[in-house]
């Protein structure tokens, strides 16, 4: 998924450059003890003026629209949730927000996280 939304944001930058948004996810089971996951996407300064046509539609936009056309029967947008975050203690309250306990760290993978 982050590969389409690579190219349709910063286009042969992507593929040229090796320039792409960088991801961290963390997954918590839910109450019916399905997954839930949530996911910071960090967009590079230059990321958005690197392609010679703009991406027209907001980052967080395309990432729902992405994620929900892949699955569009179980998968709606209104369940989706994606907002801008322009600091490192709003990003630690979105990924603490579903970490209650120590054990719960092992969900969290920063060994395979670039910042």
């Amino acid at each position: 998924m982050m590969q389409k939304v690579n190219t349709q944001l910063l286009g042969m930058a992507f593929k040229r450059r090796g320039l792409r948004l960088a991801t961290l996810a963390v997954q918590e089971k839910t109450y019916a003890e399905g997954l839930h996951t949530h996911m910071l996407v960090g967009v590079p300064e230059d990321a958005l003026t690197a392609k010679a046509l703009k991406c027209p539609t907001p980052v967080p936009d395309l990432i729902i629209r992405t994620w929900v056309n892949q699955d569009p029967e179980t998968r709606r947008a209104d369940a989706q949730d994606a907002r801008d975050i322009d600091d490192f203690a709003s990003v630690r309250r979105y990924i603490y927000k579903g970490i209650r306990f120590f054990e719960d760290l092992d969900n969290v993978d920063l060994n395979n996280t670039r910042f």
